[in-house]
């Protein structure tokens, strides 16, 4: 057995925020070489639409989704869409967020400009 094959992910389906550019594209791209169809989740949808379309050439399936992830409602439309394309999720990458200095449970809905909701 070689490593490759214990990473083999053909019929996965994955969605990796922040899918874009740097880091998440990067994620997007390797889980596509091992076989997973990926939603690419970005603020700018164009960034996002680049790196879908080398995914789709490298004879996955994949889409390119606008979402802010500090506002619940385009996370969970950013889910229902990924469901009724792929049927179902088995890999989420949060590669997108902010960062802040405080914990997970005390840590608020954010708005784009940064604020507290």
């Amino acid at each position: 057995m070689n490593v490759l094959s214990m990473f083999d992910l053909k019929g996965e389906k994955a969605i990796v925020t922040g899918g874009g550019q740097g880091l998440g594209r990067e994620m997007a791209l390797a889980l596509a070489e091992a076989g997973a169809d990926v939603a690419v989740v970005q603020r700018r949808v164009e960034v996002a639409e680049q790196t879908a379309e080398e995914i789709r050439k490298l004879g996955r399936d994949s889409f390119a989704m606008k979402v802010d992830v500090s506002k619940a409602e385009n996370v969970k439309n950013m889910v229902e869409a990924a469901k009724d394309r792929f049927r179902k999720i088995d890999i989420l990458i949060n590669n997108a967020g902010i960062a802040q200095h405080i914990s997970a449970e005390d840590m608020a809905e954010i708005e784009a400009k940064g604020k507290r909701r």
